[in-house]
């Protein structure tokens, strides 16, 4: 009986939100100083959107580089900036790294 009302109620949640896990590697790491964070964003949003919202929790712009500066991992596997993302979804962020 208890468990029908409380799914009851959770129909009414906001599925207007959902909740994103970015784990952050090497620069990224250092500029936010955690290794993972979760963030809230609208349903619909892209992996730039996430981007945007990692810049701004952090007030460094170096987390809306573009595709050729950053891979992008969602659920381990590759995807492209304009991925849109759902609920519970982990987003592993690693600078692009160059040498010889």
């Amino acid at each position: 009986m208890v468990s029908d009302v409380l799914n009851y109620f959770k129909s009414f949640a906001d599925t207007s939100r959902m909740q994103i896990s970015a784990k952050l590697f090497s620069m990224f790491r250092h500029y936010a100083g955690v290794d993972q964070v979760t963030i809230d964003l609208e349903s619909g949003a892209t992996v730039t959107d996430l981007l945007d919202a990692l810049a701004g929790r952090f007030n460094n712009p170096a987390f809306k580089n573009d595709e050729t500066q950053l891979m992008l991992m969602i659920n381990n596997e590759n995807a492209p900036l304009q991925t849109v993302l759902k609920e519970g979804d982990v987003v592993h962020l690693l600078p692009i790294l160059g040498g010889g």
